[in-house]
Protein backbone atom coordinates (compact mmCIF):
# COMPACT_ATOMS: atom_id res chain seq x y z
CA UNK A 1 0.00 0.00 0.00
CA UNK A 2 1.41 3.19 -1.11
CA UNK A 3 2.43 6.00 1.69
CA UNK A 4 -0.33 9.06 2.06
CA UNK A 5 1.08 12.16 1.44
CA UNK A 6 -1.31 14.55 2.82
CA UNK A 7 0.30 17.48 0.99
CA UNK A 8 -1.26 16.20 -2.26
CA UNK A 9 -4.61 16.89 -0.56
CA UNK A 10 -6.68 20.11 -1.79
CA UNK A 11 -6.57 22.90 0.09
CA UNK A 12 -9.91 22.47 1.59
CA UNK A 13 -9.48 19.60 2.92
CA UNK A 14 -6.07 20.22 4.63
CA UNK A 15 -7.48 23.39 6.20
CA UNK A 16 -10.85 21.14 7.44
CA UNK A 17 -8.59 18.22 9.03
CA UNK A 18 -6.27 21.26 10.32
CA UNK A 19 -9.22 22.48 12.24
CA UNK A 20 -10.45 19.34 13.45
CA UNK A 21 -6.91 18.21 14.69
CA UNK A 22 -6.82 21.67 16.63
CA UNK A 23 -10.42 21.20 18.08
CA UNK A 24 -8.86 17.91 19.51
CA UNK A 25 -5.81 19.89 21.22
CA UNK A 26 -7.96 22.66 22.73
CA UNK A 27 -10.06 19.56 24.31
CA UNK A 28 -7.03 18.24 25.76
CA UNK A 29 -5.53 21.88 27.10
CA UNK A 30 -5.98 22.53 30.31
CA UNK A 31 -5.02 26.44 30.06
CA UNK A 32 -7.91 26.43 27.60
CA UNK A 33 -10.14 26.86 30.57
CA UNK A 34 -8.53 30.08 30.77
CA UNK A 35 -8.60 31.31 27.63
CA UNK A 36 -10.93 34.39 25.89
CA UNK A 37 -10.85 37.31 23.40
CA UNK A 38 -11.13 39.88 26.45
CA UNK A 39 -8.98 42.29 28.53
CA UNK A 40 -10.23 40.66 31.54
CA UNK A 41 -9.10 36.77 30.37
CA UNK A 42 -6.41 35.33 32.22
CA UNK A 43 -4.71 34.55 28.41
CA UNK A 44 -5.76 36.47 25.87
CA UNK A 45 -6.52 34.82 22.32
CA UNK A 46 -5.87 37.09 19.62
CA UNK A 47 -6.99 36.01 16.00
CA UNK A 48 -5.67 39.50 13.94
CA UNK A 49 -1.49 40.21 13.49
CA UNK A 50 0.16 43.81 13.05
CA UNK A 51 2.01 44.47 10.00
CA UNK A 52 5.82 45.63 11.07
CA UNK A 53 9.01 45.25 8.47
CA UNK A 54 10.25 42.61 7.16
CA UNK A 55 7.52 40.79 9.73
CA UNK A 56 4.01 39.89 11.21
CA UNK A 57 3.44 40.71 15.45
CA UNK A 58 0.78 39.67 17.86
CA UNK A 59 -0.53 42.78 20.00
CA UNK A 60 -1.76 42.21 22.81
CA UNK A 61 -4.04 45.37 24.16
CA UNK A 62 -3.45 45.17 28.04
CA UNK A 63 -6.13 47.57 29.80
CA UNK A 64 -5.03 47.80 33.59
CA UNK A 65 -8.07 47.70 36.14
CA UNK A 66 -9.63 50.54 37.92
CA UNK A 67 -8.03 51.73 41.28
CA UNK A 68 -9.70 55.24 42.47
CA UNK A 69 -12.65 54.98 44.75
CA UNK A 70 -15.18 56.91 42.87
CA UNK A 71 -17.65 59.80 44.40
CA UNK A 72 -20.56 58.71 46.01
CA UNK A 73 -23.90 61.22 46.75
CA UNK A 74 -26.05 63.41 44.42
CA UNK A 75 -24.31 66.67 45.40
CA UNK A 76 -20.42 65.42 44.20
CA UNK A 77 -19.73 66.09 40.57
CA UNK A 78 -18.11 63.49 38.49
CA UNK A 79 -16.50 66.25 35.88
CA UNK A 80 -12.95 66.28 36.74
CA UNK A 81 -13.28 63.05 38.85
CA UNK A 82 -12.80 60.84 36.21
CA UNK A 83 -9.76 58.28 35.97
CA UNK A 84 -8.05 57.87 32.81
CA UNK A 85 -7.96 53.91 31.21
CA UNK A 86 -4.79 52.88 31.48
CA UNK A 87 -3.37 51.18 28.55
CA UNK A 88 -0.43 49.18 27.14
CA UNK A 89 0.54 46.95 24.45
CA UNK A 90 2.59 44.01 24.76
CA UNK A 91 3.95 42.71 21.16
CA UNK A 92 4.66 39.28 21.05
CA UNK A 93 6.74 37.56 18.08
CA UNK A 94 5.03 34.89 16.84
CA UNK A 95 7.11 31.30 15.42
CA UNK A 96 5.76 28.04 14.12
CA UNK A 97 5.95 24.61 15.44
CA UNK A 98 4.94 21.77 13.00
CA UNK A 99 4.99 17.75 13.62
CA UNK A 100 4.23 15.34 11.34
CA UNK A 101 3.68 11.58 11.58
CA UNK A 102 4.53 8.24 9.09
CA UNK A 103 2.84 4.93 9.25
CA UNK A 104 5.32 1.77 9.32
CA UNK A 105 5.58 -1.49 9.44
CA UNK A 106 3.29 -4.14 7.97
CA UNK A 107 0.51 -3.74 10.42
CA UNK A 108 0.10 0.03 9.78
CA UNK A 109 0.27 -0.76 5.99
CA UNK A 110 -2.46 -3.02 6.32
CA UNK A 111 -4.94 -0.01 8.21
CA UNK A 112 -7.19 2.15 5.46
CA UNK A 113 -6.01 5.67 4.67
CA UNK A 114 -8.95 7.01 6.67
CA UNK A 115 -8.28 5.50 10.10
CA UNK A 116 -4.77 6.17 9.63
CA UNK A 117 -5.71 9.87 9.24
CA UNK A 118 -8.33 9.96 11.89
CA UNK A 119 -5.23 8.01 14.06
CA UNK A 120 -2.74 10.81 13.00
CA UNK A 121 -4.98 13.59 14.28
CA UNK A 122 -5.95 12.13 17.63
CA UNK A 123 -1.84 11.70 18.20
CA UNK A 124 -1.23 15.38 16.83
CA UNK A 125 -4.13 16.93 18.52
CA UNK A 126 -3.07 15.71 21.46
CA UNK A 127 0.47 16.43 21.21
CA UNK A 128 -0.05 20.16 20.50
CA UNK A 129 -2.54 20.46 23.41
CA UNK A 130 0.32 18.73 26.04
CA UNK A 131 3.33 21.27 24.18
CA UNK A 132 0.72 24.22 24.53
CA UNK A 133 0.34 23.37 28.44
CA UNK A 134 3.77 23.18 28.92
CA UNK A 135 5.05 26.18 26.92
CA UNK A 136 2.00 27.75 29.56
CA UNK A 137 3.12 26.62 32.50
CA UNK A 138 7.05 26.81 31.76
CA UNK A 139 6.22 30.40 30.88
CA UNK A 140 4.14 30.53 34.52
CA UNK A 141 6.32 28.84 36.26
CA UNK A 142 10.00 31.33 35.18
CA UNK A 143 11.69 27.76 33.81
CA UNK A 144 13.40 27.66 30.54
CA UNK A 145 12.81 26.48 28.03
CA UNK A 146 15.18 23.78 27.39
CA UNK A 147 13.70 20.45 27.67
CA UNK A 148 11.45 18.34 25.75
CA UNK A 149 8.39 16.69 26.51
CA UNK A 150 9.39 13.61 27.54
CA UNK A 151 12.07 15.41 29.83
CA UNK A 152 15.52 15.02 27.44
CA UNK A 153 17.20 17.98 26.48
CA UNK A 154 16.23 19.82 24.17
CA UNK A 155 18.74 20.22 21.08
CA UNK A 156 20.33 24.07 21.61
CA UNK A 157 18.69 24.22 24.66
CA UNK A 158 16.32 27.56 24.69
CA UNK A 159 17.77 28.79 21.66
CA UNK A 160 17.24 26.12 19.60
CA UNK A 161 13.74 24.56 18.37
CA UNK A 162 11.45 28.32 19.00
CA UNK A 163 14.46 30.07 19.94
CA UNK A 164 12.23 33.24 20.49
CA UNK A 165 10.44 31.28 23.31
CA UNK A 166 12.81 32.47 26.26
CA UNK A 167 11.45 32.54 29.71
CA UNK A 168 11.98 34.45 32.63
CA UNK A 169 13.67 32.59 35.71
CA UNK A 170 12.08 33.35 39.09
CA UNK A 171 14.23 35.89 41.32
CA UNK A 172 14.10 37.04 44.45
CA UNK A 173 11.74 39.30 45.41
CA UNK A 174 12.50 43.47 44.94
CA UNK A 175 11.41 46.75 46.77
CA UNK A 176 8.50 47.33 44.56
CA UNK A 177 7.16 43.39 45.22
CA UNK A 178 6.63 43.60 48.99
CA UNK A 179 4.75 39.39 49.13
CA UNK A 180 8.44 37.68 49.86
CA UNK A 181 9.17 34.80 51.94
CA UNK A 182 10.75 34.80 55.03
CA UNK A 183 12.10 31.06 56.59
CA UNK A 184 9.47 29.25 56.00
CA UNK A 185 6.59 31.59 56.01
CA UNK A 186 5.04 34.16 53.52
CA UNK A 187 5.51 37.37 54.74
CA UNK A 188 5.21 41.23 54.04
CA UNK A 189 6.70 44.15 55.43
CA UNK A 190 10.63 45.38 56.03
CA UNK A 191 11.77 45.22 52.44
CA UNK A 192 15.53 45.35 53.88
CA UNK A 193 15.44 42.02 54.90
CA UNK A 194 14.93 41.03 51.48
CA UNK A 195 17.81 38.57 50.39
CA UNK A 196 18.77 36.24 47.56
CA UNK A 197 17.56 33.48 48.78
CA UNK A 198 13.98 34.84 49.58
CA UNK A 199 12.58 32.11 46.43
CA UNK A 200 9.18 30.09 46.90
CA UNK A 201 10.54 26.83 48.04
CA UNK A 202 8.00 23.94 49.08
CA UNK A 203 6.95 25.11 52.86
CA UNK A 204 6.17 28.56 51.49
CA UNK A 205 3.98 26.66 48.59
CA UNK A 206 2.15 24.57 50.56
CA UNK A 207 1.19 27.40 52.89
CA UNK A 208 0.05 29.08 50.10
CA UNK A 209 -2.04 26.55 49.14
CA UNK A 210 -3.83 26.21 52.57
CA UNK A 211 -4.70 30.31 51.99
CA UNK A 212 -6.47 29.69 48.92
CA UNK A 213 -8.53 26.48 50.23
CA UNK A 214 -9.43 28.55 53.92
CA UNK A 215 -10.11 31.95 51.25
CA UNK A 216 -12.17 29.94 49.56
CA UNK A 217 -10.32 30.03 45.95
CA UNK A 218 -9.57 26.57 45.51
CA UNK A 219 -10.96 23.25 46.49
CA UNK A 220 -9.21 20.22 47.39
CA UNK A 221 -10.61 16.29 46.73
CA UNK A 222 -9.88 13.78 49.04
CA UNK A 223 -10.10 9.84 48.53
CA UNK A 224 -11.36 7.28 50.09
CA UNK A 225 -10.29 4.52 51.90
CA UNK A 226 -11.30 2.02 49.20
CA UNK A 227 -9.52 4.11 46.63
CA UNK A 228 -6.48 4.08 48.53
CA UNK A 229 -7.06 0.30 48.85
CA UNK A 230 -7.42 -0.54 45.52
CA UNK A 231 -4.37 2.20 44.82
CA UNK A 232 -2.36 -0.33 46.95
CA UNK A 233 -3.64 -3.83 45.00
CA UNK A 234 -2.89 -1.87 41.53
CA UNK A 235 1.07 -0.89 43.12
CA UNK A 236 1.23 -4.80 44.87
CA UNK A 237 0.19 -6.77 41.74
CA UNK A 238 2.84 -4.26 39.19
CA UNK A 239 5.64 -4.72 41.65
CA UNK A 240 5.02 -8.35 42.82
CA UNK A 241 3.99 -7.38 46.24
CA UNK A 242 3.14 -10.54 48.51
CA UNK A 243 0.97 -9.58 51.41
CA UNK A 244 0.97 -11.73 54.62
CA UNK A 245 -1.68 -13.99 54.70
CA UNK A 246 -1.40 -13.52 58.91
CA UNK A 247 -1.69 -17.37 59.34
CA UNK A 248 0.04 -17.23 62.41
CA UNK A 249 -2.93 -15.29 63.92
CA UNK A 250 -5.29 -18.27 62.91
CA UNK A 251 -2.65 -21.38 64.09
CA UNK A 252 -2.41 -19.22 67.54
CA UNK A 253 -5.87 -19.13 68.22
CA UNK A 254 -6.52 -22.90 67.58
CA UNK A 255 -3.57 -23.65 70.20
CA UNK A 256 -5.24 -21.84 72.70
CA UNK A 257 -2.94 -18.36 72.91
CA UNK A 258 -5.18 -15.18 74.67
CA UNK A 259 -6.26 -12.69 72.35
CA UNK A 260 -4.03 -10.20 73.46
CA UNK A 261 -1.24 -11.90 73.16
CA UNK A 262 -1.87 -12.57 69.53
CA UNK A 263 -2.40 -9.48 68.14
CA UNK A 264 0.39 -6.81 68.47
CA UNK A 265 -1.58 -4.00 70.01
CA UNK A 266 -1.80 -0.45 68.11
CA UNK A 267 -2.60 2.89 69.24
CA UNK A 268 -5.10 3.82 66.58
CA UNK A 269 -7.69 6.64 66.70
CA UNK A 270 -11.14 6.62 65.32
CA UNK A 271 -11.68 9.21 62.44
CA UNK A 272 -14.81 10.26 61.19
CA UNK A 273 -15.35 10.84 57.29
CA UNK A 274 -17.46 12.65 55.39
CA UNK A 275 -19.92 9.87 54.57
CA UNK A 276 -20.11 9.54 58.48
CA UNK A 277 -18.22 6.46 58.50
CA UNK A 278 -15.25 5.88 60.69
CA UNK A 279 -11.82 4.75 60.23
CA UNK A 280 -8.63 4.37 62.03
CA UNK A 281 -4.75 6.32 62.13
CA UNK A 282 -2.15 4.75 63.70
CA UNK A 283 -0.08 6.69 66.34
CA UNK A 284 3.50 5.50 65.33
CA UNK A 285 4.94 9.05 65.05
CA UNK A 286 3.57 12.08 67.69
CA UNK A 287 3.64 10.40 70.86
CA UNK A 288 7.33 10.59 71.70
CA UNK A 289 7.66 14.43 70.44
CA UNK A 290 7.85 16.98 73.39
CA UNK A 291 4.71 18.36 74.52
CA UNK A 292 2.27 15.71 74.10
CA UNK A 293 0.91 13.44 76.97
CA UNK A 294 -1.91 10.30 77.10
CA UNK A 295 -4.72 10.16 79.89
CA UNK A 296 -7.45 8.14 81.10
CA UNK A 297 -10.98 9.42 81.63
CA UNK A 298 -9.48 9.61 85.23
CA UNK A 299 -7.50 12.41 83.71
CA UNK A 300 -4.09 10.81 84.72
CA UNK A 301 -1.11 9.35 82.58
CA UNK A 302 -0.21 5.49 82.75
CA UNK A 303 2.40 4.55 80.85
CA UNK A 304 5.68 6.38 78.92
CA UNK A 305 3.56 7.76 75.61
CA UNK A 306 7.26 7.44 73.76
CA UNK A 307 7.63 3.58 74.16
CA UNK A 308 6.44 1.43 71.48
CA UNK A 309 3.02 1.20 70.33
CA UNK A 310 2.35 -2.84 72.11
CA UNK A 311 3.96 -1.10 75.36
CA UNK A 312 1.55 2.09 75.12
CA UNK A 313 -1.28 -0.15 74.70
CA UNK A 314 -0.43 -3.18 77.09
CA UNK A 315 -0.53 -0.10 79.39
CA UNK A 316 -3.68 1.08 79.00
CA UNK A 317 -4.85 -2.30 79.57
CA UNK A 318 -3.51 -2.65 82.59
CA UNK A 319 -4.81 0.84 83.57
CA UNK A 320 -8.15 0.47 82.86
CA UNK A 321 -10.73 -1.20 85.61
CA UNK A 322 -12.49 -4.49 84.62
CA UNK A 323 -15.46 -4.68 82.12
CA UNK A 324 -14.90 -0.73 80.91
CA UNK A 325 -13.76 -0.16 77.50
CA UNK A 326 -9.79 0.65 76.84
CA UNK A 327 -9.59 4.22 75.63
CA UNK A 328 -7.29 7.03 76.31
CA UNK A 329 -6.29 10.46 74.68
CA UNK A 330 -3.40 12.16 74.04
CA UNK A 331 -3.46 15.92 74.84
CA UNK A 332 -1.34 18.46 73.52
CA UNK A 333 -1.85 22.44 73.37
CA UNK A 334 -1.90 24.68 70.73
CA UNK A 335 2.29 25.02 70.14
CA UNK A 336 2.26 21.49 69.47
CA UNK A 337 -0.18 20.74 67.29
CA UNK A 338 0.77 23.36 65.19
CA UNK A 339 4.12 22.10 64.66
CA UNK A 340 3.60 18.27 64.88
CA UNK A 341 0.27 17.52 64.11
CA UNK A 342 -1.85 15.09 65.88
CA UNK A 343 -3.34 12.14 64.56
CA UNK A 344 -4.91 12.59 61.54
CA UNK A 345 -4.75 16.70 62.25
CA UNK A 346 -2.16 17.69 60.22
CA UNK A 347 0.77 20.64 61.10
CA UNK A 348 0.01 24.61 60.05
CA UNK A 349 -0.79 25.74 57.48
CA UNK A 350 -3.54 23.13 57.06
CA UNK A 351 -6.64 23.99 58.75
CA UNK A 352 -7.82 22.47 62.28
CA UNK A 353 -11.42 23.70 61.54
CA UNK A 354 -12.93 20.39 59.28
CA UNK A 355 -11.64 18.13 62.34
CA UNK A 356 -12.91 20.37 65.14
CA UNK A 357 -16.11 20.06 62.95
CA UNK A 358 -16.80 16.51 62.76
CA UNK A 359 -15.85 15.98 66.13
CA UNK A 360 -12.46 14.09 65.78
CA UNK A 361 -10.50 17.05 67.47
CA UNK A 362 -11.58 18.33 70.92
CA UNK A 363 -10.45 21.87 71.84
CA UNK A 364 -10.54 24.21 75.44
CA UNK A 365 -9.35 27.34 75.46
CA UNK A 366 -8.14 25.68 78.90
CA UNK A 367 -7.48 22.09 80.97
CA UNK A 368 -10.93 22.25 82.51
CA UNK A 369 -12.79 23.60 78.97
CA UNK A 370 -11.65 20.30 77.24
CA UNK A 371 -11.75 18.40 80.19
CA UNK A 372 -15.59 18.87 80.17
CA UNK A 373 -15.66 18.33 76.08
CA UNK A 374 -13.54 15.25 76.58
CA UNK A 375 -15.45 14.06 79.72
CA UNK A 376 -12.10 13.77 81.58
CA UNK A 377 -12.16 14.45 85.38
CA UNK A 378 -10.59 18.18 85.25
CA UNK A 379 -9.31 18.51 88.63
CA UNK A 380 -7.34 15.35 88.25
CA UNK A 381 -6.13 16.25 84.45
CA UNK A 382 -4.61 19.76 85.85
CA UNK A 383 -2.90 18.15 88.50
CA UNK A 384 -1.37 15.87 85.95
CA UNK A 385 -0.67 18.61 83.89
CA UNK A 386 1.05 20.78 86.69
CA UNK A 387 3.08 17.62 87.66
CA UNK A 388 4.19 16.89 84.66
CA UNK A 389 5.18 20.31 83.10
CA UNK A 390 6.92 20.28 86.97
CA UNK A 391 9.54 17.37 85.02
CA UNK A 392 9.84 18.88 82.20
CA UNK A 393 12.40 21.47 83.55
CA UNK A 394 14.33 18.88 85.19
CA UNK A 395 13.85 16.79 82.19
CA UNK A 396 13.19 13.53 84.36
CA UNK A 397 10.14 11.60 84.43
CA UNK A 398 9.96 10.31 87.67
CA UNK A 399 6.57 8.42 86.83
CA UNK A 400 6.98 6.32 83.75
CA UNK A 401 11.25 7.29 82.65
CA UNK A 402 9.98 8.84 79.58
CA UNK A 403 13.11 9.95 77.24
CA UNK A 404 15.56 7.66 78.85
CA UNK A 405 15.87 4.92 75.90
CA UNK A 406 17.63 4.60 73.02
CA UNK A 407 14.18 3.77 71.37
CA UNK A 408 12.40 6.74 73.22
CA UNK A 409 14.97 9.48 72.37
CA UNK A 410 15.32 8.51 68.32
CA UNK A 411 11.14 8.69 68.64
CA UNK A 412 11.24 12.05 70.07
CA UNK A 413 12.68 15.55 68.52
CA UNK A 414 16.62 16.01 70.10
CA UNK A 415 16.96 19.32 67.73
CA UNK A 416 13.72 21.15 68.30
CA UNK A 417 13.90 20.12 72.50
CA UNK A 418 17.92 21.62 72.31
CA UNK A 419 16.73 24.66 70.56
CA UNK A 420 14.13 25.63 73.17
CA UNK A 421 16.00 24.95 76.14
CA UNK A 422 14.47 21.44 77.25
CA UNK A 423 16.66 18.44 78.45
CA UNK A 424 14.67 15.66 77.16
CA UNK A 425 14.05 15.34 73.82
CA UNK A 426 10.66 13.42 74.35
CA UNK A 427 9.19 16.23 76.84
CA UNK A 428 8.43 19.83 76.22
CA UNK A 429 5.67 21.56 78.65
CA UNK A 430 1.78 21.52 77.95
CA UNK A 431 1.52 25.32 78.93
CA UNK A 432 -0.31 27.89 76.55
CA UNK A 433 -4.10 26.87 75.48
CA UNK A 434 -6.10 26.41 73.81
CA UNK A 435 -5.59 23.21 74.38
CA UNK A 436 -6.39 19.71 71.70
CA UNK A 437 -7.26 16.37 72.68
CA UNK A 438 -7.91 13.25 70.38
CA UNK A 439 -9.44 10.15 71.47
CA UNK A 440 -7.07 6.38 71.20
CA UNK A 441 -8.85 3.04 70.96
CA UNK A 442 -7.27 -0.52 70.39
CA UNK A 443 -6.47 -1.48 67.03
CA UNK A 444 -4.32 -4.75 65.70
CA UNK A 445 -1.09 -4.38 63.50
CA UNK A 446 0.73 -8.01 63.70
CA UNK A 447 1.05 -11.08 65.45
CA UNK A 448 3.81 -12.23 68.00
CA UNK A 449 2.42 -15.31 68.99
CA UNK A 450 1.91 -17.49 66.04
CA UNK A 451 3.53 -20.99 64.90
CA UNK A 452 6.42 -22.09 66.68
CA UNK A 453 9.08 -23.16 65.67
CA UNK A 454 13.37 -24.70 66.43
CA UNK A 455 16.23 -22.67 65.63
CA UNK A 456 15.95 -23.81 61.95
CA UNK A 457 12.32 -22.40 61.22
CA UNK A 458 10.88 -25.69 61.49
CA UNK A 459 7.50 -25.83 62.96
CA UNK A 460 6.86 -28.02 65.80
CA UNK A 461 3.40 -29.73 66.66
CA UNK A 462 2.02 -30.27 69.51
CA UNK A 463 4.79 -32.67 71.10
CA UNK A 464 7.12 -29.83 70.28
CA UNK A 465 8.66 -31.90 67.50
CA UNK A 466 9.10 -30.50 64.08
CA UNK A 467 6.97 -31.69 60.95
CA UNK A 468 9.02 -32.69 58.60
CA UNK A 469 8.94 -30.09 55.20
CA UNK A 470 6.99 -27.29 57.23
CA UNK A 471 8.98 -24.08 57.96
CA UNK A 472 7.57 -20.53 58.91
CA UNK A 473 9.37 -17.40 59.18
CA UNK A 474 8.26 -13.54 59.78
CA UNK A 475 4.97 -13.18 61.14
CA UNK A 476 4.16 -16.16 60.46
CA UNK A 477 6.60 -17.43 63.12
CA UNK A 478 6.26 -16.86 66.97
CA UNK A 479 8.58 -13.56 67.70
CA UNK A 480 12.08 -14.32 68.81
CA UNK A 481 11.40 -10.68 70.79
CA UNK A 482 8.79 -13.02 73.13
CA UNK A 483 6.04 -10.61 72.52
CA UNK A 484 8.13 -7.56 72.91
CA UNK A 485 8.55 -4.43 70.49
CA UNK A 486 11.70 -3.44 71.03
CA UNK A 487 12.29 -0.87 68.18
CA UNK A 488 11.30 -0.69 64.42
CA UNK A 489 11.81 -3.06 62.08
CA UNK A 490 12.87 -5.47 64.76
CA UNK A 491 11.37 -8.25 62.55
CA UNK A 492 13.38 -7.98 59.25
CA UNK A 493 16.68 -8.93 60.85
CA UNK A 494 15.28 -12.55 62.10
CA UNK A 495 13.21 -12.75 58.79
CA UNK A 496 16.21 -12.90 57.01
CA UNK A 497 18.18 -14.85 59.64
CA UNK A 498 15.28 -17.88 59.99
CA UNK A 499 14.58 -17.32 56.06
CA UNK A 500 18.63 -18.16 55.61
CA UNK A 501 18.51 -21.22 57.91
CA UNK A 502 15.38 -22.38 56.61
CA UNK A 503 16.66 -22.64 53.26
CA UNK A 504 19.53 -24.09 54.36
CA UNK A 505 17.93 -26.46 56.12
CA UNK A 506 15.40 -27.93 53.14
CA UNK A 507 18.74 -27.76 50.37
CA UNK A 508 20.10 -30.22 53.15
CA UNK A 509 22.68 -28.05 53.82
CA UNK A 510 22.20 -27.32 57.20
CA UNK A 511 25.07 -24.86 59.31
CA UNK A 512 26.18 -25.44 62.31
CA UNK A 513 24.62 -22.72 64.79
CA UNK A 514 27.20 -22.96 67.50
CA UNK A 515 28.64 -19.43 68.24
Amino acid sequence: MAKTDFTNQSLQQRLAWGNSLWQVARTRMFVSRFMGSSSNSVIQRITSLKKVKGASRAVIQLVADLQEDGVGGDASTLEGNEEALRAFEQIIDYDMLRHAVRNTGRLSDMKSTIDFRNEAKDKLGQFYGDRIDQMAFLMLSGISFEFKNNGAARPGGATGTLPKLVFHKITAPTTNRHLRVSGTNIAAGDTSLITAGDTLKYKPLVRAKAFLKDTGRAQYVGVTDTECMEAFHLLARTEGILAALESALVAARRRGAPAEAVAAAESALATVRADGSTGHFPHLIERAKPGLIAVTARGERFTNEANSYHDFMQGLLAATPAGHKPEAWLLCDHAFIRYYGLGAVKPAPMPLTPWLGNGYLKRGDTLAELARACGLDAERLQATVQRYNAMVVEGKDLDFAKGETPYNRIQGDAIHAMARGLPNPCMGPIARGPFYAVKVVMGSLGTFAGLRTNERAQVLDERDQPIHGLYANGNDMSSVMGGHYPAGGITLGPAMTFGFLAAQHAAGQDVSLQP
